[in-house]
């Protein structure tokens, strides 16, 4: 999961309970019941706090790959393929110069 499409999420989940909050405040106040103490946590938090709960909930579906990965450097089996790594990084660098059209 990319960081944007986690932060994004976070915000809408955040907007969604803010909502609920605000629907759940207007009882209290039309009903003349004492509003009490009460306790706000930033919005900054709130993200903090969601993004926490969605990396707890990942399951770590690339552990296997990443030690089969770490065994085969370690044992000096892992070879790069230093050609396409360097068509693969000029191709992005065209691509994103606008240089290449397809």
């Amino acid at each position: 999961m990319k960081l944007t499409d986690l932060i994004s999420q976070v915000r809408a989940d955040n907007k969604i309970e803010v909502k609920k909050a605000k629907q759940a405040e207007k009882p209290q106040v039309a009903s003349g019941a004492p509003a009490g103490d009460r306790v706000e946590i930033s919005d900054g938090t709130k993200d903090m706090q969601k993004m926490r709960e969605i990396i707890a909930e990942t399951p770590m579906e690339r552990a296997d790959l990443v030690a089969t990965l770490k065994r085969q450097i370690e044992s000096g089996e892992y070879q790069v393929p230093s050609q396409e790594v360097a068509d693969k990084m000029l191709s992005s660098l065209f691509a994103d110069e606008g240089v290449l059209r397809n």
